[in-house]
């Protein structure tokens, strides 16, 4: 069977293991030498991506510490897995990425929004703040 195969979604079994909240199926793909961490499906999301939509910051951890998951990879509209968990407000998943990922809180999509400005237009003051202090410490 190939690893990498996508289904018509072009999601991998990376990505669905992601999407699917199976942490232990995630952990022993992640093991397997062949394995894209970073394959992206029909819309430009990475698997990281895809947990990052789905407020999955336990699932977001192991993609960036036993998978090295490209914290910085864009998909189709120029968007992170920072500035989509800033636009989604999910706030745990923000601080896995920052801590762990190292992502970088300038990273703008292709309309030149950063997560902070996504953060804003979404209403998620908490995010705002966490971002801001950010920005202040690094």
């Amino acid at each position: 069977a190939d690893i990498e195969a996508k289904d018509k979604r072009g999601e991998t079994a990376v990505i669905q293991a992601a999407s699917a909240r199976r942490q232990h199926v995630l952990e022993w793909l992640l093991t397997v030498d062949k394995v894209d961490v970073n394959a992206k499906d029909n819309h430009g999301y990475t698997a990281l991506m895809t947990a990052v939509t789905n407020g999955q910051s336990d699932i977001a951890k192991v993609l960036l510490s036993i998978g090295k998951a490209d914290v910085e990879a864009k998909d189709k509209k120029g968007s992170t897995a920072l500035i989509l968990a800033a636009r989604y407000g999910y706030r745990d998943t923000v601080e896995v990425l920052l801590s762990v990922g190292k992502a970088d809180i300038e990273a703008k999509d292709k309309k030149g929004s950063t997560a902070l400005m996504m953060a804003e237009r979404y209403g998620h003051s908490d995010i705002v703040e966490l971002l801001r202090l950010h920005t202040k410490s690094t």
